[in-house]
């Protein structure tokens, strides 16, 4: 088991952090041209998996006032109700907030892996600058909580009540395995000493199918692979 400082690298961050922040709302009429009561998503049979080179895999459609509904141009790798609106991932990998109003806010334009959503309904997501990773909270009220930061890779998350997040994590020349982030910091619970090229003996352990899985118990954790097999590590 590794741990990290939710520090780690701020110095690299510095130039772009504040790309970060949700920006001011602009109109789009060409996406959202007029009031919309509400958004529904569209979620085809055919997605696939979560990844970085995932085809759009969902649709738009608004309800307008008069209770009738329309398609909402455009695909997306992913959406989810929040707030007034949806949040959007774009082919280019960018998170959107749609409103109802027509307009839309730019979270952060390159996204490791699809964001989730906790039990209270704020907004999970990894955002990547270059070799570092970020993982945030953007609540419904507005606030905005960095969890994490790291060199590697952060996909796959799967809010928890308490406010952690476990994700599959990896970092730069190191193997996928489980991850954990909460306000004292990052860590990696799997695979954590293993490098790609190298040797792993039997030390590799098989990733969750679902990281909804992953289960915390007294002796460590255990989740279930794609296949249905049961794991566990201390």
């Amino acid at each position: 088991m590794k741990m990290h400082s939710a520090a780690m690298a701020l110095g690299a961050l510095s130039l772009v952090a504040c790309g970060q922040v949700e920006r001011s709302r602009t109109s789009s009429p060409e996406a959202v041209p007029e009031e919309t009561d509400a958004f529904m998503v569209l979620r085809p049979a055919s997605a696939t998996a979560d990844g970085p080179d995932a085809p759009p895999r969902v649709t738009l459609a608004r309800r307008h006032q008069d209770g009738s509904w329309s398609p909402l141009a455009g695909e997306y790798l992913d959406a989810l109700e929040f707030r007034d609106g949806v949040a959007a991932v774009t082919p280019q990998r960018e998170l959107q907030l749609l409103h109802t109003d027509g307009s839309r806010s730019l979270v952060a334009k390159e996204l490791d892996g699809l964001p989730a959503l906790d039990g209270a309904g704020s907004l999970v997501y990894a955002v990547r600058f270059g070799e570092v990773v970020e993982l945030y909270r953007l609540r419904r009220h507005g606030t905005q909580q960095r969890l994490a930061s790291f060199r590697g890779s952060a996909t796959r998350l799967s809010p928890r009540s308490d406010g952690t997040v476990v994700f599959i994590g990896a970092e730069f020349g190191g193997v996928s395995g489980i991850w954990t982030a909460s306000p004292q910091g990052i860590r990696c619970l799997t695979n954590c000493d293993l490098r790609v090229g190298r040797p792993w003996g039997g030390a590799y352990r098989p990733l969750p199918g679902e990281t909804a899985t992953v289960r915390f118990v007294e002796s460590g954790i255990e989740w279930k692979t794609a296949e249905g097999r049961s794991e566990s590590a201390p």
